[in-house]
């Protein structure tokens, strides 16, 4: 947990201390070893049934709901703290932000996958996530109705306590369970506080939707009524990312994109941004280039630090002109197939409210999981190190504290013994100072 007023340049660095670790909160599943054994032998285990999800989800709110009962007091009545101008004033503080990926929100909202957490939109199940392959999206709600009302935390309380037939609370995206934020003061609970998550969304998608799913099959269709076979393509597409002339903050592709097999990371997908135009030119369609052009613009400017009314303008025009065309009756996507014209995928969808985010808690890279990914090394470093046995937890806690508290020794030192040692510096002649130091 971190506070609203520290610069976004030191909030998430690790040495700053800036953001304390409050709380680990259990995973409510059982081993690997131990659902082996009981798939292999038939036994059934139910973690794949909806009363199980629901306790489990219960359990997460409990566990965070009791970690928060303190702040939770502080905000509904209030601390006095001093302020930089000298004054005492009385302070209520507030959920801002809630930085997670999209199946965190979901389960930190209560919502049902893959329902928006800012509209009432349904979307459409996650293709990349096996499980929802074998689900169809039930029930989704008209596009205009979506985009016209918001989702808050006011209207997901009404509809739980309302729960009639007549509108299924799991039509409208809710679960019957209540998030740990029901009893927020002044509307502000976990759906105000969750936003955009640039990494997994803007960034990751490029390559699993954006060339995989959409411009790679577009042009396998079209150079496969060519005559042309998919090793051919690939080979193609590849040596011309290996064959990259070199350049100052250019990356050379040695083996290609499509062949790689390792696991992606945001930086290598981020030097594919830069070079993939040129790549494409011959290869791809022109519908495919222009696709690829405007999502290149709505990651550049979901990416600026701070924005103007004019910089929105040019966010949400590429946005709109990347669904137009990506979503066009004439256009190859949907005459292949390979886009659905009445749904989108969640994680595409979260673009049409990169715009509003901004206007209400500002620039989008502060919320995203790449700042705080940093964080979750040293815990996750110390666990590796553990037994995985019963006091791996207090090793791990007790290594966290022992580095916070050896940092906080480091910035205590006594400034008046340097400015001490400083001084007798400044007195003594240049010969007089031993040879390496200042």
């Amino acid at each position: 947990m971190t506070i609203g007023n520290i610069s976004n340049n030191i909030r998430f660095a690790p040495g700053y201390q800036c953001a304390q670790l409050i709380a680990l909160i259990p995973i409510i599943s059982g081993n690997r070893p131990t659902l082996y054994i009981a798939e292999s032998s038939g036994i059934e285990t139910h973690h794949e049934t909806e009363e199980f999800r629901g306790w489990s989800r219960s359990v997460v709110h409990a566990v965070i709901r009791d970690v928060m009962t303190p702040i939770e007091s502080v905000m509904k009545n209030g601390v006095r703290m001093a302020c930089a101008d000298g004054a005492e004033r009385l302070c209520f503080p507030l959920l801002c932000e809630y930085i997670g990926d999209m199946p965190e929100q979901w389960l930190l909202t209560c919502l049902v996958q893959p329902a928006c957490t800012k509209c009432l939109y349904r979307g459409t199940p996650d293709a990349n996530d096996p499980r929802y392959q074998r689900r169809n999206a039930v029930n989704k709600l008209n596009k205009e109705l979506a985009n016209n009302h918001p989702r808050t935390d006011a209207h997901a309380l009404e509809q739980r306590a309302r729960c009639n037939d007549s509108v299924p609370l799991r039509a409208l995206g809710y679960h019957p369970q209540h998030p740990f934020s029901t009893n927020y003061p002044f509307g502000t609970g976990i759906i105000d506080a969750v936003g955009p998550d640039l990494l997994h969304q803007i960034s990751k998608c490029f390559m699993d939707y954006l060339i995989k799913a959409w411009i790679w099959k577009l042009m396998k269709i079209t150079w496969k009524g060519r005559g042309f076979s998919k090793t051919q393509l690939k080979m193609e597409f590849d040596s011309r990312f290996a064959l990259m002339p070199g350049y100052t903050g250019i990356r050379r592709f040695e083996h290609g994109v499509l062949t790689k097999t390792h696991a992606w990371t945001v930086h290598e997908y981020k030097e594919i941004m830069k070079v993939i135009i040129g790549a494409l030119i011959g290869l791809c369609p022109t519908e495919g280039i222009h696709l690829v052009m405007q999502y290149l613009d709505i990651h550049r400017l979901a990416h600026y630090s701070c924005h103007t009314d004019e910089s929105l303008a040019w966010l949400e025009n590429a946005v709109d002109q990347f669904f137009e065309q990506l979503k066009s009756p004439n256009g190859p996507f949907i005459k292949y197939s390979l886009v659905s014209p009445e749904s989108e995928t969640q994680k595409i969808h979260y673009q049409r409210h990169y715009a509003n985010t901004v206007r209400e808690k500002g620039a989008l890279p502060s919320s995203s999981t790449d700042r705080t990914e940093p964080l979750h090394k040293l815990l996750k470093d110390a666990w590796r190190r553990s037994n995985k046995g019963k006091d791996s937890i207090e090793f791990v806690l007790k290594e966290h504290t022992t580095l916070s508290a050896f940092q906080s020794h480091i910035d205590s030192f006594d400034p008046g013994e340097v400015s001490e040692n400083a001084e007798l510096e400044h007195l003594a002649p240049d010969d007089a100072r031993i040879p390496g130091f200042l």
